[in-house]
């Protein structure tokens, strides 16, 4: 029997379209969104509280109890410490930033935010950002962005731009790439042309 494989972006969206699922029935998106990055953020930043709750050499159960303690008691926190335990049984801990970012652009969504991911050679300043979300804002029809950027320093610069299923290509690699691909064309139809008039 053939096992289908999936993408970690693409299981993370599965799990967060699950929990925003739950959200919206209860009606507490804005407060599980809060405390599901609280519990991400405290979980990335410690790697040994990361490694107990993700390494299989702990049991489920073993790691279940770390992962109770690190969830708030409220409503919200008794939806997502029925969330973390799904997580624990099936393994998936270890998504869980990409799950907290899918979340975040599934509500952003929801909301009617345009998500939009950068890749830069650099880190964006505070202007820089705030001017491309500008230009964003218009190019969308004046609905809100998200701009979420990464940094990629093999771009050399220039910028990566992703706005759903378009992309738009505008680094320097890219060019230079182009360029390197245009000049080698140019060269095979020059050999040509020399063939030709020998």
């Amino acid at each position: 029997m053939t096992r289908k494989i999936t993408s970690p972006d693409l299981i993370a969206r599965r799990y967060a379209a699950g929990l925003l699922a739950a959200a919206k029935k209860l009606d507490m998106i804005d407060t599980i969104k809060v405390e599901l990055n609280d519990i991400t953020t405290a979980l990335v930043q410690d790697t040994q509280l990361f490694n107990k709750t993700t390494e299989r050499t702990a049991t489920h159960a073993e790691r279940e109890k770390i992962l109770v303690g690190l969830v708030e008691k409220t409503p919200a926190g008794h939806v997502l410490d029925n969330f973390l335990k799904l997580l624990n049984e099936a393994d998936r801990v270890g998504l869980i930033a990409e799950i907290n970012d899918a979340f975040e652009d599934l509500v952003q969504k929801l909301k009617g935010v345009v998500v939009v991911e950068t890749t830069t050679s650099h880190e964006l300043n505070e202007k820089e950002v705030t001017d491309i979300t500008e230009k964003l804002v218009k190019i969308v029809g004046g609905s809100p962005v998200s701009l979420h950027n990464k940094v990629d320093t093999d771009l050399m610069g220039g910028m990566v731009m992703q706005i759903g299923s378009m992309q738009i290509d505008d680094s320097i690699k890219t060019k230079i790439n182009r360029l390197q691909q245009h000049m080698q064309k140019a060269k095979v139809t020059a050999l040509r042309a020399a063939e030709i008039t020998e």
